[in-house]
C-alpha cells in the first residue's frame, strides 16, 4: 500500500452507470436482467488551476463490443450522473469512493466486457461479479449510494 499519496489522489470518487443495452444480443436474454444489461463508469477528476483546465471535470469510460471509449466531460460528475439518470435508458447510478491502494490497476481475467472494465477501474477482484446486476449488488454490499429510476 502506498501511503505516500495525498488523500485527494489516493481516494477517488466514481459513479457507475447501469443502463439498457445499446443493441440486444443473445447473451442479454440468458445472462442479464432487463434494464441492467450494460454499465459504464464516471471518474471524478479534481482540477486546479486557471484557464481552460479550471473547474469540474470527469472522465466517462464505456466498453461496448470490445471497444473502449473515454470521453472527458467539463461539468460536475454529480450533475452529469443526475442528467444520465433522467435519461430513459439509464436505470441506476451508484456513487462510491475507492481507495486507490496500488499504483497498478487490476487486469481482469477472461473476456473484456463492460463489467470487467468497470471492475478493473474500481479495483474489484471478485470473480463472481460477471453481470451488471451482480456488480450493482456487490457495490451496494460495499456501501455505495445507489440512485434508481
Amino acid at each position: 500500500m502506498d501511503f505516500s499519496l495525498t488523500p485527494d489522489v489516493r481516494y477517488r470518487q466514481y459513479y457507475v452507470i447501469f443502463q439498457k443495452a445499446h443493441a440486444h444480443r443473445w447473451w442479454n436474454r440468458w445472462f442479464t436482467v432487463p434494464g441492467f444489461e450494460h454499465c459504464s463508469v464516471l471518474e471524478v477528476i479534481l482540477t486546479e488551476g486557471k484557464g481552460l483546465a479550471a473547474g469540474p471535470c470527469c472522465v466517462h469510460t464505456e466498453t461496448c463490443f470490445g471497444l473502449t471509449v473515454q470521453r472527458i466531460w467539463w461539468e460536475d460528475a454529480e450533475k452529469l450522473a443526475s442528467k444520465l439518470l433522467a435519461n430513459r435508458g439509464v436505470t441506476a447510478v451508484a456513487r462510491l469512493e475507492v481507495d486507490k491502494k496500488y499504483a497498478k490497476r487490476y487486469i481482469p481475467f477472461g473476456m473484456f466486457t463492460c463489467v470487467t472494465i468497470v471492475k478493473s477501474i474500481l479495483g474489484i477482484h471478485n470473480w463472481r461479479v460477471q453481470t451488471p446486476q451482480r456488480l450493482l449488488k456487490y457495490l451496494e454490499g460495499q456501501g455505495a449510494l445507489v440512485m434508481r429510476r
